[in-house]
């Protein structure tokens, strides 16, 4: 004996399958998965493309061997949850995207839009649905996400290379600074005249029983107190120049110190989230390009807005732009014949949240057609250029959460790059649903 409620249950299955007995054919030859459920995961009806989707030879064999969709077809049964949220909250659903298990274990993915059907006093009859396999493009989708991964670590690793490349060009320039700064002044001190003390001294040792005579009667004793007085001011001299040059190869020694601090600093933080002022990191890159700029006489000139927020990111990745732009715009002006230039501004936006960094130079421009490729990969128009640095700081700037755009007039008219990053960035972590609505 069956009780009188599972009676009428059965007895609301069997009329509803009769009724569902309209438009047979086209519900069988559909290409699609077709489907009506019960609330409580019973299928009342699915086409053949359904069942072969999920490994049933027939549709009768679905709907007979499994009797809770929850926790036979769902792998992970907490989004029937969420389905069952959604569609009672907005009666559909549209192209949910989860993944579900076949009969023989394995496991796809699918995309559902599903509808809710109701009686006329407003009670739930059942749900109708439609589902695809969108398998092979979330196979794509992730061999294009490990790609674009590949190329990410790639572009990080060209991003630590452009560092390493101003380090060393900077302790470069320092190093033959102390080695200039080494050889004047072994130069002064081979030519010192402070050996003529020597002689003056011997020349008094043999005289030293008349000295006096010596002093006041010999022609070359007279003119020795002059001679003395004109050592005493060219020793002093020498000192002056020697101590000079010593503080200049004290400079440059610390110079150095502070490169490989400098990098020291950045290597060990590389992964971590730092908050900082903006303008010290680009104080820093400023300073691992000091000697570069100078050298091609290129005017700096900062302009920022008072009182900028702080900014919490990984560092490494701000330098990393901060110098690619920063070179590129040195590299802009080598055919710039006088006042070279380069200004950078910083502003906040949106209330304080964004950071807003501007790089400008007087260079050569940058053509109409251009402006959209520069950040493609391997893209430049650079005889010695690789492709990689622009669009390297693309990827980490839209990695923080952020955008690196460019802007020119045209040839000859300089350009200008703007890098605009939250002031807060959320770390990436895995989200913790999988399934997305569209």
């Amino acid at each position: 004996m069956i009780s009188s409620q599972e009676f009428e249950k059965q007895a609301e299955i069997a009329r509803l399958k009769d009724e569902l007995a309209v438009n047979r054919s086209l519900f069988e030859n559909a290409i699609g998965g077709i489907y009506r459920s019960t609330p409580d995961g019973h299928y009342l009806d699915v086409n053949p493309a359904l069942a072969r989707m999920y490994g049933y030879e027939k549709p009768e064999d679905l709907m007979n061997q499994v009797s809770d969709i929850r926790q036979q077809i769902y792998v992970n049964p907490e989004y029937r949850d969420i389905f069952k949220k959604e569609i009672q909250q907005f009666g559909v659903v549209r192209g949910l995207e989860y993944q579900v298990r076949r009969r023989d274990g394995s496991t796809i993915w699918i995309s559902e839009s599903a509808r809710v059907v109701c009686d006329k006093r407003g009670a739930v009859r059942y749900y109708e649905g439609f589902i695809d396999d969108i398998t092979a493009r979330k196979e794509a989708e992730q061999k294009l996400h490990e790609s674009q991964q590949k190329l990410l670590d790639t572009s990080r690793q060209i991003g630590m290379a452009e560092v390493a490349t101003s380090v060393l060009h900077n302790m470069g320039n320092a190093l033959n600074s102390i080695n200039v700064s080494i050889a004047v002044a072994t130069e002064k001190i081979g030519k010192s005249k402070v050996t003529n003390i020597n002689k003056v001294a011997q020349l008094l040792l043999s005289h030293s029983a008349d000295i006096g005579e010596y002093m006041s009667m010999d022609p070359k004793g007279r003119m020795l107190p002059d001679y003395l007085q004109q050592l005493a001011q060219h020793l002093m001299k020498e000192q002056a120049d020697v101590l000079d040059e010593m503080e200049t190869l004290k400079k440059c020694v610390e110079h150095v110190n502070e490169i490989v601090s400098m990098q020291q600093k950045y290597a060990k933080t590389s992964s971590l989230m730092e908050t900082v002022r903006i303008s010290d990191l680009i104080d820093d890159a400023l300073r691992m390009t000091s000697n570069s700029l100078a050298r091609d006489a290129i005017e700096v000139i900062l302009d920022y807005q008072d009182k900028l927020p702080e900014i919490t990111v990984a560092k490494h990745k701000i330098l990393q732009i901060l110098l690619n732009l920063i070179r590129n715009a040195q590299k802009a002006c080598e055919s710039v014949a006088t006042h070279k230039r380069l200004v950078i501004k910083v502003r906040s936006t949106q209330n304080g949240k964004w950071i807003r960094l501007e790089v400008n130079d007087n260079g050569v421009g940058i053509p109409g057609t251009n402006l959209t490729r520069i950040f493609s990969h391997g893209f430049t128009t650079r005889k010695d250029g690789h492709g990689f640095g622009l669009h390297s700081g693309a990827l980490t700037a839209k990695e923080m959460g952020g955008t690196l755009t460019a802007h020119s007039d045209g040839p000859g008219k300089g350009a200008s790059f703007v890098l605009e990053i939250p002031c807060q960035h959320e770390d990436s972590k895995e989200k913790k649903k999988t399934l997305t609505l569209k």
